[in-house]
């Protein structure tokens, strides 16, 4: 039987990793993401008055407790401090109103406000397809060079389509995430080749799916409330995720080895409707703009200097051997993925460019 989520409880203060406690998560959640149904229940409504505050509501797929939807609490708190108690955020977390392309849909149709995703799931929308660069294995060196990335012409030049083909408004990045990596069951992998046939579990990002294949595994879409019983039945040998959400989702108890691959570097940003946005004076704007500000700040300054490693001292305890990977090995390989994409899943030079920014 699942432990329980444990999950890194945000303040306004700090994000501290604690012990969750209770049951399994709640499945329902999931199952509205696996299938892109939003459940009745949620409200179609958005931009509503409450108890005197302008609630806004924010969509998140990850399940509640985990770092994600926790983040997005301490951007409510930070908002409602800000505006003086004017406006607070409504997280609804688990994926109760669907999948990745339901949560756009629902905000071009003005009935959500914002979504907290990655990257790379912009690809799923029109005009979206460079955003694919994003995954493309060791594209960025570092963290500083991810942040050149963050506050280049290159990536207004690609939101800016994004925004005008797709009704959406990007707010900007809520928090660093830790890079991406692979967690197994079995089997530790060393080299690209010792993924070949592996069933690895991804997001719901085509680009990602096409980077595990070129590896010679084959990627298996999961939402994130189904990925530990996946794990657990055998459904899939390992996951691609970063480490903090890999301690966080518990997944110590059903995974065996964790490879510090660190081959993608992302963000969990924040989309918005434009017709929310607009339906907002320039005072609430301003509170928005400002307290997402505060919040990535925090956030990731505790990301780095507390939550990484205590999760990766954590993960170890628990008995997840870490694999010391050959990192020129993938570093080779991605290269040859790289030439291979460049000008089919997004357009030609932009790989080169933005690694001409470090």
């Amino acid at each position: 039987m699942r432990k329980g989520m444990r999950f890194v409880a945000l303040t306004l203060a700090a994000m501290i990793l604690t012990a969750g406690c209770g049951g399994k998560a709640d499945t329902g959640a999931s199952a509205a993401g696996s299938t892109g149904e939003p459940q009745t229940s949620a409200s179609t409504q958005a931009v509503q008055q409450q108890d005197g505050a302008l609630v806004l509501k924010l969509g998140v797929p990850a399940p509640a407790g985990t770092v994600q939807p926790n983040t997005a609490e301490l951007w409510a708190d930070k908002l409602e401090a800000v505006s003086g108690g004017k406006m607070t955020i409504e997280v609804l977390a688990g994926g109760v109103l669907g999948n990745t392309a339901a949560h756009y849909s629902q905000m071009e149709q003005g009935t959500l406000d914002f979504f907290l995703t990655g990257f790379d799931t912009a690809t799923v929308l029109k005009e979206g397809t460079d955003f694919s660069v994003c995954v493309v294995p060791f594209l960025f060196e570092d963290l500083d060079h991810y942040h050149k990335f963050l506050e280049s012409d290159i990536l207004k030049e690609m939101v800016a389509k994004v925004e005008a083909a797709n009704g959406l408004k990007y707010m900007g990045p809520i928090s660093d995430q830790a890079p991406r990596s692979l967690t197994t069951t079995n089997t530790p992998v060393k080299v690209p080749a010792d993924l070949k046939n592996m069933k690895i579990r991804t997001p719901e990002s085509p680009a990602i799916t096409k980077m595990l294949t070129a590896w010679g595994a084959n990627p298996m879409v999961v939402s994130g409330g189904e990925l530990f019983q996946a794990l657990q039945t055998g459904m899939v040998d390992g996951q691609d995720n970063d480490l903090v959400n890999s301690y966080t989702s518990s997944f110590s108890e059903v995974q065996k080895y964790y490879m510090n691959l660190d081959y993608i570097y992302s963000d969990m940003v924040i989309w918005m409707s434009d017709i929310s946005w607009n339906k907002l004076t320039e005072q609430q704007q301003s509170w928005l703009t400002q307290s997402l500000e505060e919040t990535f700040k925090e956030a990731s300054d505790t990301l780095w200097n507390i939550t990484y490693e205590e999760c990766l001292r954590k993960f170890q305890e628990e008995g997840v051997t870490y694999i010391e990977v050959d990192r020129d090995a993938f570093v080779k390989s991605a290269e040859e993925i790289a030439a291979k994409f460049d000008g089919e899943l997004f357009r030609a030079g932009l790989y080169e460019q933005i690694k001409g920014l470090k």
